[in-house]
């Protein structure tokens, strides 16, 4: 680049980052204002508000000082926002730019300076563009040459004339370089190649093609991200939430956006992507969370890592899990309602009838949740009506029964404990009529599942629920009946659900998911290869149409930049990945080693002493937390605080060395990984590669199997391209 064209390039960022330095002053002396604004508001409404609204006017009066405190929150909260995204833009102020001139437009081609958010100058122009804007897409999407994008009423056509990347770093140029194609895949390969940390990457300077393509799939309403590991499932999942968040900022709101994960782990690791982004107050929350709140009352639910934990030791428990984990289950179970006979009966107080019969059979419909809930509706307004218009006469009865000596008071209270037991009385009638206790359906439904021939799985089904006792997958089950008879009520606030590793969930757990947020856009991510446990999951994709139907749609990640290129050879070859059209980014590294040893937690503190000084995140993988527990004291006693123990799915990743269990290292990745025990052979080879592929592919750039068997001969294809070793 020669010295004109650089010293314009410089002249540019210092006119950004004195514009964003201006902002930033204004807004620091803004948020002080309506910060004094808000606090003297809230003052006012707590110390010289009416706190007893007796007359219309005291209402008056606090309605108006709630809109004061209101507007004034606003205001800061507004201030607040736009401060902390350009204290994100001041750190990186832009990282592309394109020249465009559309098609018919005369003289010079017009620039776009992309960067995390916009920017514009006193005079209106815009001197950095969003990411998300829709012409950003053409430097996602196109090289030098013919473009084009997608504006609000139309397409817009023409002409790249240049490409530029940048890495800016507090208003200075690290590097710059011309492109003729999209973004260069070496660009995302060295960000997702730096040092893992405790948290995810944002890679807006770095989105690739084909996932551009599923950021920007807004209008898909359920659509399945797959790809494997390292291809960027989770961080396009979390950047697409942000680009929903922008294109649809009229009617969706951080809050209407529900992000589901298996652990507490996988919720920290994220956390810090929206945020980073420009978008706070988005939900993430653990399944088990969703689950827990609608367990039936007595009852003992098992988690899904217990699930897990227990399939490791009765691999008998599997054969009854893929039994009632299957389309065949599911499709039984519904039509099992359809055909569902309702029983109604009068609703009467005294001799007066309430609500008559024919008002139920009216209202029926093919769903029991919606029928069931309209006479439950019905029963409601219905007595609360009759109560309201026969109020005087009910109290004289009270008065009379009570010989006169009841206060006002008293009455009132009376009056309306008799209306309410009465409701929850009629209430109760209907569920014992309509037979809606969700454990007693749940056996009949699976004894006539079950047959004859898998008494078997009803009878020890039938064991546990007798004990209290609520298998993982008995769970989900249990709450898609309490959803079918409106005992769980859906949320109708949450419009966009993001669901990682979908893998992982079963074919009831997606019709539970899908049901409860009724109206919301469904983003499934998930790699079919790290479910090692098939029969508890999702091995077929084509089995979420059974729940989802024709409006899902798939966009498949082909390539895979998290690991080295060594750690990713040996990745593809466990799995049979070579020549399915995948492929990775061949960055260089070392071959993964084979360790065999004696003493495993010897050689594990080995390798770290030789890692030591390089401020790496070590990973300690091993195949349960029975394994993980002893090998964390051992390594406790020689390397003190310096080592944490991520035991269950409440912990928090912290810390550069951690020790866990494989189930919990799903979906993080760590700087070097020591595999204990997890390349093994097995009555069953296609797990025992698939749990290798798992565990070796947390790895960005060193990647040690430390095992006490030699070399396996079901690896035998893999011996080329590892080094193996003996301590």
């Amino acid at each position: 680049m020669d010295a004109d064209r650089l010293a314009e390039e410089y002249e540019y960022l210092e006119g950004v980052m004195a514009e964003i330095e201006g902002r930033i002053a204004e807004l620091l002396f803004r948020l002080g204002g309506s910060a004094s604004d808000l606090i003297r508001s809230r003052r006012e409404m707590y110390d010289e508000g009416r706190h007893l609204v007796l007359t219309f006017e005291d209402a008056v009066e606090l309605s108006g000082l709630k809109e004061a405190v209101d507007r004034e929150s606003k205001i800061y909260l507004d201030c607040r926002r736009e401060y902390e995204s350009l204290v994100q833009l001041h750190r990186s102020a832009y990282f592309g730019r394109f020249d465009f001139r559309e098609s018919g437009a005369e003289g010079e081609c017009e620039r776009f300076y992309i960067g995390r958010s916009s920017l514009f100058s006193g005079t209106g122009g815009c001197l950095v563009y969003d990411w998300r804007a829709p012409v950003s897409s053409i430097y996602y999407e196109y090289g030098v040459g013919p473009a084009s994008y997608r504006g609000p009423e139309q397409v817009f056509s023409g002409e790249v004339s240049l490409k530029r990347q940048y890495k800016i770093t507090d208003g200075r140029i690290e590097y710059m370089f011309d492109t003729e194609t999209a973004v260069h895949d070496r660009l995302l390969a060295e960000i997702l190649a730096e040092s893992a940390g405790a948290s995810l990457k944002v890679i807006i300077a770095s989105i690739q093609k084909e996932q551009n393509d599923a950021i920007r799939n807004h209008y898909c309403k359920y659509l399945l991200i797959r790809g494997l590991a390292g291809s960027g499932k989770t961080s396009v999942g979390l950047h697409r939430m942000a680009y929903i968040l922008y294109k649809h900022k009229e009617t969706v709101r951080p809050e209407n956006i529900l992000i589901l994960s298996n652990n507490n782990i996988f919720k920290t690791y994220i956390s810090s992507v929206l945020p980073e982004l420009g978008e706070n107050n988005v939900y993430i929350r653990p399944l088990g969370e969703l689950y827990k709140k609608h367990i039936p009352e007595g009852y003992e639910a098992e988690t899904y890592y217990g699930q897990l934990d227990a399939l490791s030791k009765s691999p008998g428990r599997a054969a009854e899990i893929a039994f009632k984990n299957s389309p065949s289950f599911l499709d039984f179970l519904l039509g099992y309602f359809e055909g569902y006979a309702y029983i109604f009966e009068d609703v009467r107080y005294g001799n007066d009838i309430i609500v008559a019969k024919e008002a139920f059979y009216a209202n029926a419909e093919k769903s029991l949740g919606v029928t069931i809930s309209k006479a439950r509706a019905l029963i409601r307004d219905g007595s609360a009506d009759y109560f309201r218009r026969h109020m005087r006469e009910i109290k004289l009865r009270l008065e009379k029964e009570h010989e006169g000596y009841l206060l006002e008071r008293e009455l009132n209270g009376m009056f309306r404990r008799l209306e309410r037991d009465f409701i929850e009385g009629e209430l109760r009638k209907l569920e014992l009529n309509n037979k809606l206790d969700e454990i007693a359906l749940y056996k009949d439904i699976l004894r006539l599942y079950a047959g004859d021939k898998n008494k078997s799985v009803y009878l020890s089904t039938l064991f546990r629920l007798d004990e209290g006792r609520l298998a993982y997958e008995d769970l989900v089950i249990i709450l898609c009946i309490r959803q079918l008879t409106g005992k769980i009520k859906p949320e109708t606030d949450i419009l966009h659900v993001l669901v990682d590793e979908a893998q992982d969930c079963g074919i009831f757990q997606l019709y539970f998911l899908k049901n409860q947020y009724p109206k919301s856009f469904f983003t499934l991510l998930g790699d079919a290869n790290q479910n090692v446990e098939p029969e508890a999951g999702i091995s077929d994709w084509s089995a979420l149409e059974k729940v989802f139907g024709s409006e899902l749609k798939s966009v498949r990640l082909h390539k895979c930049y998290r690991s080295s290129g060594p750690i990713s050879a040996l990745a593809f070859r466990l799995i049979g990945a070579e020549g399915t059209g995948a492929e990775y980014y061949d960055r260089k590294g070392e071959k993964p080693r084979y360790v065999r040893t004696d003493d495993i937690a010897k050689t594990v503190l080995l390798l770290l002493d030789a890692m030591k000084g390089r401020k790496l995140t070590i990973g300690i993988i091993t195949p349960s937390i029975d394994e993980a527990e002893p090998l964390y004291s051992e390594l406790y006693a020689s390397c003190g605080e310096e080592v944490r123990l991520l035991a269950d799915p409440g912990s928090r990743l912290s810390g550069r060395i951690a020790v866990l269990p494989l189930a919990l290292a799903k979906g993080l990745e760590f700087d070097a990984a020591i595999c204990v025990n997890l390349m093994k052979g097995g009555e069953n080879p296609e797990k025992c590669r698939k749990t290798a592929y798992l565990a070796g592919s947390r790895a960005l750039h060193e990647l040690y199997f430390v095992c006490e068997e030699p070399f396996p001969e079901l690896f035998a294809d893999c011996r080329e391209l590892m080094l193996l070793e003996e301590t």
